[in-house]
């Protein structure tokens, strides 16, 4: 159950943001990684419901929105954020 995945350009932005901010880059890198394997695994399961088609994941320092369509097994990150 393959899911292409996607992240728009705000998303790799803050990212890229909260990664050269972090005391701890390879945690940031390992959860990033962590976050979009799981989401190719199977992003439809991973995280949380919003509303339709919506979802949140929390993986390590790091929390990511995304959007699901799984008739065409698409994701797309839409945010990313750091967990406090």
């Amino acid at each position: 159950m393959n899911f292409d995945v996607e992240w728009i350009r705000e998303a790799t932005l803050e990212l890229g943001k909260i990664w050269m901010n972090s005391p701890d880059r390879e945690m940031v890198g390992r959860a990033a990684v962590e976050l979009e394997r799981s989401m190719i695994e199977d992003a439809a399961g991973l995280g949380e419901s919003r509303e339709p088609g919506m979802r949140i994941a929390f993986q390590g320092p790091l929390i990511v929105t995304f959007w699901v369509n799984e008739q065409v097994k698409r994701a797309l990150v839409l945010h990313v954020r750091e967990r406090r």
